[in-house]
């Protein structure tokens, strides 16, 4: 598998504004935020605030995006996914691998039902405290984010590939064997 060069993140609300932070300024990768109508608008002249240090990344309107990302991160609220998750199209190419970090583990169907299930792997985000308000965002606990196919007895090339830009980024992960049940 390629390296991770190209990261979108799909939603800068609390999870999604700690995940730009954490790839911001990550060398060799290019991090951006995909946002349409009055968030797209406000996104760009505001940035985001993550505890207290501004980030500007490049927000990119769903219509606007020139290629593909190698990693998609979808950190919505579960309301948002029907019609967010469209917003992805010009984004998702041969080699892009799709990760979300919501709640529960029902969103992975959704998005594979639109983007292909072999795009799409397992993740839930568990134990970060961060609260949003406004373009600001606090948190003094990051938690960890579990992710993988669901059976990581041998973890496939695509999830080793994940794992290595998370740790470029500093992102506390864990592969668990059968991510399932965990």
């Amino acid at each position: 598998m390629r390296e991770v060069r190209r990261v979108a993140i799909l939603g800068a609300g609390a999870i999604g504004s700690f995940f730009v932070a954490r790839f911001s300024g990550v060398a060799g990768v290019s991090t951006m935020v995909v946002a349409g109508g009055e968030r797209y608008e406000r996104l760009k002249r505001l940035g985001l605030v993550v505890n207290g240090k501004t980030y500007a990344p490049p927000v990119v309107h769903p219509d606007a995006a020139s290629a593909p990302a190698d990693l998609i991160l979808v950190a919505l609220k579960h309301h948002h996914l029907p019609d967010g998750i469209h917003d992805l199209a010009q984004l998702v190419g041969d080699h892009t691998t799709i990760v979300s970090a919501m709640n529960g583990l029902d969103s992975e169907e959704t998005i594979g039902s639109v983007y292909g299930a072999e795009k799409v792997l397992y993740g839930i985000s568990v134990g970060i405290d961060a609260v949003r308000q406004e373009n600001r965002v606090t948190y003094t606990t990051e938690g960890k984010l579990y992710f993988g196919e669901a059976d990581n007895a041998q973890p496939s090339p695509r999830v080793r590939t994940v794992q290595a830009a998370l740790d470029r980024a500093g992102i506390v992960h864990e592969i668990p064997t059968d991510m399932i049940r965990i």
